[in-house]
């Protein structure tokens, strides 16, 4: 039964994470949704998807193998993201904000 609540707490946890970096993608398209295109939401932002995915899984698994480790990185980021799940969706949304911030085209750019 545990190892239930464990496997629920870490998918919800990386479903929040992914759930903040949509909403932060979300945000960045809004004045373009008159020529939206998830394909091209997609295809020409690959590498902002999976550096921020990639980021938000690296993370979940060093707390999940290391719960300890969550301390420092409370310390250095603020977010309690051992104790309270909801912390993901503001970590997947800074993670994607970072991303797009060290791209050279950024995710509200056209083509």
């Amino acid at each position: 039964m545990e190892e239930t609540s464990l496997y629920f707490g870490i998918g919800l946890r990386l479903a929040l994470g992914v759930l903040g970096i949509l909403l932060y993608a979300g945000w960045k398209v809004r004045e373009h949704l008159a020529n939206f295109s998830f394909s091209i939401l997609w295809t020409k932002n690959k590498p902002f998807w999976l550096w921020s995915i990639s980021m938000i899984i690296i993370l979940l698994t060093v707390v999940t193998i290391s719960p300890e480790a969550a301390t420092a990185i409370k310390t250095m980021i603020g977010l309690d993201i051992t104790n309270e799940p909801t912390s993901f969706l503001s970590l997947g949304w800074a993670l994607a904000m970072i991303s797009n911030g060290a791209v050279k085209k950024k995710i509200d750019q056209k083509n």
